[in-house]
């Protein structure tokens, strides 16, 4: 199944109740993913608690002092937190852009970022 197949049943599934509509898109997004890895992951990406040697404080470093309001771009599943730093940063679709330099357009259905000004009818 596809993202919009998933969707779909869980919205056949859970009628009327937004919360339960997301919470089966995610969850059932995220078994499939799991089932279809097919891998075991390798001891680098592991936490040294599960035999691992992934190393959290030198690969994923906590940058502190920029502050932004956090706010949510895509659809579920696939949706995800960003930062808007009070509007500088945008939602198109599916990503997120610098709204100081470009913008999103409507193409044929499709949003699409484009720079000031290139944007196509």
């Amino acid at each position: 199944m596809n993202e919009g197949t998933v969707k779909t049943e869980c919205e056949n599934l859970n009628t009327g109740d937004q919360c339960a509509i997301d919470s089966c898109t995610v969850e059932t997004w995220f078994v499939m993913q799991m089932m279809n890895g097919g891998e075991i992951a390798a001891d680098e990406y592991k936490h040294d608690n599960n035999g691992g040697t992934f190393d959290v404080s030198a690969s994923c470093p906590i940058t502190t002092g920029v502050t932004g309001d956090k706010t949510c771009c895509g659809d579920q599943p696939a949706r995800f937190a960003y930062k808007s730093f009070s509007g500088a940063r945008q939602c198109c679709g599916t990503a997120t852009f610098d709204a100081t330099v470009a913008e999103c357009c409507d193409e044929g259905g499709e949003a699409v970022v484009r720079l000031f000004g290139l944007c196509m009818g």
